[in-house]
């Protein structure tokens, strides 16, 4: 209706999802990234939580387009199914056509479909949308799916998307034995302000606009009403569209904005009970009973039974009226102010806010300072998530910035929350754009002269960013690796040495991490590769200088021979 007026090709805001308006904000690419490394590594099983309308099924279809056809995918809708129709819709969704009926043949005919997807290099995905609909039953019954396995390896990997509630049912103590196996967690938050306005120009964009048609004041009360989650905010912009429409204006101004979000809201339509009558004082006088006349009336008996009722009508409206009186005053009676009192519930730090030559932050100076009920971080690679000794608090240092990682639960921890404090949402990483190539470039010569030095992959200070540069290094030792299978690679992480050493390993550990995905994305196979943190190890220059502790970030790259023998020149 609105579109030849505002100039549009297509309708912008729909709330179906629509591949080509699909868009990432740095949360959903961060997210998408750390969920392809897991489904490259088979980590078994991966968890997407996050408030309803942040967006999580419009990531699951762009990860099921990004993942390549070496990966069979099948996703269920709907969980809240019995055991048997969960199993036989799992067989619809990968196509299994052998005929079974009870849970043991289902059993016999998967495992055959694991291992023939096995042999033929092919990764199976099992996506459960909506898993807050799960049962305890039912998610042990998927629980006991991942123990086929062979010579170690994963043939299953399965994919938890869920809103927030599912984190506290799997938080169960009848939920332990999965709880521990959930090795890659990762919760999507609303989007800010500024995500707002790129959301917002992006949509109109694809749709054939040229120039913004929301003002900054209408961006404002988008998001005011939204706070953030895209499925509201596609509602209130259509709805704007169609007033700015209806109106005949050339742009959508906050004030309709508002008219428009005062509209969408629901509001409660319970009358509400009627209010007390107020009380009446004095209160009305007690009518007279009837008195019947008689066939000889007595004057002076009438003229007592006259006085005996008057005075009873008074006696009454006296104890009325005391009796308001009580509870007017019960009610009006000052409430005294009870004494406040005080809990500690903390320990108070001054942080004071200091920068370094390469700019410390306070939060990474506060940081420094033990916590020791801080919980750990949410994602941090191979460190169990109940092993204190093996988890110090963690620091940031002026090289870089909190850092997105995998955290692999162990077995025999403590049951409830204290056992899983990971499945809480994780603190703001870095975006790791990187690993979704940006750029169409040709495909490099095999350089056979990487077989014998060392590559060297640097990295910007606070960013976990590939530079252009450092994506043509591994584009030239990707090709090196798909050319000769005999070939392993060893990627090594480096830090400098300035902050705490405990995370200086984790930011060289997960760093390395990326340049793996980089090559696994380039056709590599992610076992031919492997991947270790040595935080400021080896350093290859002085840490005293910018230069200097700009060359020791970096990641190396080692080639080795598999055949037991040194590489040829």
């Amino acid at each position: 209706m609105y579109l030849e007026h505002f100039g549009l090709k297509a309708k912008p805001f729909q709330i179906s999802a629509d591949p080509k308006f699909l868009w990432m904000g740095s949360k959903h690419k961060e997210a998408l990234a750390i969920l392809k490394y897991g489904i490259f590594d088979n980590r078994g099983f991966l968890l997407l939580s996050g408030d309803v309308g942040t967006g999580k099924t419009t990531l699951i279809h762009a990860l099921t387009q990004d993942i390549g056809s070496d990966t069979v995918v099948a996703t269920v809708p709907d969980p809240g199914l019995s055991l048997m129709d969960f199993y036989r819709y799992i067989a619809k969704s990968f196509g299994i056509k052998e005929p079974f009926e009870t849970k043991q043949q289902f059993l016999e005919v998967f495992e055959t479909f694991l291992l023939r997807n096995e042999s033929l290099n092919k990764k199976v995905l099992l996506i459960i949308d909506e898993a807050q609909r799960l049962t305890s039953d039912l998610l042990e019954e998927i629980r006991l799916l991942s123990n086929i396995e062979k010579d170690y390896t994963k043939l299953l990997n399965i994919f938890f998307v869920g809103q927030n509630e599912f984190n506290d049912i799997i938080l169960k103590q009848k939920n332990r034995p999965l709880r521990q196996r959930i090795t890659i967690n990762y919760n999507i938050d609303p989007l800010e302000q500024h995500e707002v306005m790129e959301y917002i120009n992006f949509r109109l964009s694809v749709a054939g606009c040229e120039e913004p048609l929301f003002t900054g004041d209408a961006v404002r009360e988008v998001f005011a009403f939204s706070e953030g989650y895209p499925r509201l905010i596609n509602i209130v912009c259509d709805h704007a569209l169609l007033t700015g429409f209806v109106q005949g204006v050339a742009r959508i101004t906050g004030s309709i904005v508002s008219e428009c979000a005062e509209e969408l809201r629901i509001h409660s339509v319970t009358p509400a009970p009627p209010p007390p009558e107020p009380a009446v004082w004095p209160p009305a006088a007690m009518p007279a009973p009837t008195v019947y006349p008689t066939p000889t009336p007595a004057p002076e008996k009438d003229r007592g039974l006259s006085s005996a009722q008057t005075m009873l009508v008074v006696i009454i409206g006296i104890m009325c009226f005391v009796a308001g009186l009580l509870v007017f005053s019960i009610r009006n009676r000052p409430v005294q102010p009870e004494a406040a009192t005080t809990k500690e519930t903390g320990k108070a730090a001054a942080v004071v806010a200091s920068t370094s030559e390469e700019g410390t932050s306070p939060a990474a100076e506060a940081s420094q300072t033990p916590l020791e009920d801080s919980p750990p971080v949410t994602a941090a690679v191979g460190i169990p998530a109940n092993d204190k000794a093996a988890q110090p608090p963690v620091d940031q240092s002026p090289d870089t910035i909190p850092e997105p990682t995998v955290t692999t639960a162990t077995m025999g921890a403590d049951p409830d929350a204290a056992e899983a404090p990971w499945l809480k949402p994780a603190p703001k990483p870095a975006p790791v754009e990187s690993v979704v190539e940006t750029s169409n470039r040709e495909k490099p010569a095999v350089d056979m002269a990487l077989t014998t030095e060392t590559l060297r992959v640097n990295f910007q200070m606070d960013s976990n960013e590939l530079t252009p540069e450092g994506m043509q290094d591994l584009d030239r030792a990707a090709a090196l690796l798909n050319a000769r299978n005999d070939i392993q690679a060893k990627v090594t992480g480096y830090t400098d040495a300035v902050g705490n050493l405990h995370y200086n390993l984790k930011v060289s550990e997960f760093r390395a991490n990326i340049v793996k995905i980089y090559l696994v994305g380039k056709g590599v196979n992610a076992e031919r590769i492997t991947s270790l943190g040595m935080g400021p190890a080896n350093p290859i220059d002085s840490n005293d200088t910018l230069e200097g502790r700009r060359r020791n970030r970096r990641v190396e790259i080692e080639f080795e021979s598999t055949r037991g023998q040194s590489l040829p020149d």
